[in-house]
């Protein structure tokens, strides 16, 4: 086997590990069943989905109540908390997600449904550059490079239901960029960092509650 091709199965293989251990280190536990991650700005014009691509990830790292599903846990408590979580009603101080756990229909709803944590989301683009362009040339094609970078911020404040309290809280920052890199044919490029932001938030959502890994 050639020297190159080693390098090549071997760089492949510690791949593969790195994968798992990942996937390993996002397992569920026992110890942070029935937490739900939850956007106060979801179902406004602004809202980017953080709440959709955030709660893929904490699926991954957290058990969600069952009688919310896995899918899309936030919006199955909306319906069942309405109106109190409807866009322009859901708390967006912690004085007043204090006040909303403290009304008693709300906790029955909350106990009823095993939600033990609940994981408020805050937070959105916060600037954007753009840098390069693309010429196109009659008959020759395309040329040049174009890039396009959106940076974000999160907030995360950890209330326990049970105690009614926030437990702590954590903050992280992502960057995306959108490009195209054109020699005669235009390429497009992208690239994102949001899941480390994800890792953050999850690390800091673990210390919150005090679960230790």
């Amino acid at each position: 086997m050639r020297a190159a091709t080693r390098r090549t199965l071997w760089r492949c293989i510690v791949l593969a590990l790195s994968a798992t251990a990942l996937h390993a280190a996002l397992l569920p536990s026992v110890h942070a069943q029935g937490l739900v991650a939850l956007n106060v700005d979801a179902g406004h014009p602004h809202d980017d989905e953080t709440e959709i691509r955030f709660a893929r990830c904490f699926a991954d790292a957290f058990s969600p109540p069952p009688a919310l599903g896995r899918d899309a846990p936030a919006a199955a408590l909306r319906d069942a908390l309405f109106p109190w979580l409807e866009p322009g009603l859901v708390p967006t101080t912690a004085e007043a997600f204090s006040a909303l756990l403290e009304t008693k229909l709300v906790r029955e709803r909350l106990s009823a449904l095993g939600v033990r944590y609940i994981v408020v989301l805050q937070g959105g683009a916060t600037g954007s550059v753009s840098t390069g362009e693309i010429y196109g040339i009659p008959y020759a094609g395309f040329f040049g490079s174009m890039k396009e970078r959106h940076h974000y911020s999160l907030n995360a404040a950890v209330w326990d239901v049970g105690e009614r309290s926030m437990r702590g809280s954590g903050r992280a920052g992502w960057s995306t960029t959108f490009g195209m890199v054109a020699f005669v044919f235009p390429l497009p490029v992208y690239s994102s960092t949001e899941s480390q932001a994800c890792n953050e938030i999850v690390k800091a959502v673990r210390e919150a509650i005090g679960e230790r890994r």
